[in-house]
């Protein structure tokens, strides 16, 4: 006796089923992807990842582990999950915004310090501002966007010449047009490269002093810069010096992938 088969699906339907169960497996590790994207490289938890998407956290297990199997995601330094370095990658193809890539460090550093942070880049021979989250104490510094600061005396000018290569950074200095001595300024260069950042007093601007570190994305260099009042500048030094170092290493694990 041939025992019927209860399944009366047609192949059709069960295609059909296929398709729609692909499409929500997408989905939700779209969504998963989101929330990691929010956090920056904080961290998430399985647990949160479950609250925040509805789901079963066997499920957000399986798809948090092949995102990893992906590089889409990866392990955390504080626990939990974070975006992997194929983001990265994909975001390079994607011509990824520098404001986007090192905005959550940014963020990070201003929540910590409460000092302005700002992120720099260069052209012609000056520094740029690209973007700039301002301290909220009642003394802070407060730049514009369009402001160009001095390529030579500044600390973000100086933290990106530290990093080029000899004769981009030749180019640089001569596109500057400043008078500079070269010993001090190579002897500058020199302990920045030796700290991993460099730092401006009263210089360019009195009243106002600064740290930055300088790394390159998709074969640009940028800085990210810490500027406060000179006033609490001594006092402050040490703890922006090791924030700014600790989001250099981070920046530069995150920011590998997308040289890959």
């Amino acid at each position: 006796m041939v025992k019927k088969s209860t399944d009366n699906k047609a192949p059709s339907e069960e295609r059909a089923d296929d398709a729609r169960s692909g499409i929500q497996v997408i989905r939700r590790a779209v969504t998963v992807l989101r929330m990691l994207a929010g956090r920056g490289q904080n961290g998430l938890s399985l647990g949160e990842i479950a609250a925040g998407v509805n789901l079963p956290r066997s499920t957000v297990q399986r798809i948090v582990g092949a995102l990893e199997e992906e590089g889409m995601a990866a392990q955390a330094m504080s626990g939990g999950f974070c975006l992997g370095p194929t983001v990265g990658v994909l975001a390079r193809g994607m011509g990824a915004d520098p404001v986007d890539a090192f905005h959550s460090e940014m963020t990070e550093l201003h929540a910590t310090l409460n000092e302005s942070v700002i992120l720099n880049t260069i052209a012609d021979g000056r520094v740029l501002v690209l973007e700039v989250l301002s301290s909220t104490k009642p003394l802070r510094v407060v730049l514009p966007k369009v402001l160009e600061v001095d390529l030579l005396t500044s600390a973000p000018g100086k933290a990106i010449l530290a990093i080029l290569a000899e004769d981009v950074r030749e180019a640089a200095i001569a596109a500057a047009g400043s008078p500079f001595d070269r010993t001090d300024l190579l002897a500058e260069l020199e302990e920045t490269r030796r700290a991993g950042y460099a730092i401006e007093e009263d210089v360019p601007y009195e009243g106002i002093s600064a740290l930055a570190i300088a790394l390159p994305m998709a074969g640009k260099p940028y800085a990210i810069t810490v500027a406060l009042p000179t006033g609490r500048f001594a006092a402050e030094r040490a703890v922006i010096a090791d924030a700014l170092l600790a989001s250099a290493a981070t920046l530069a694990r995150r920011l590998s992938g997308m040289r890959n």
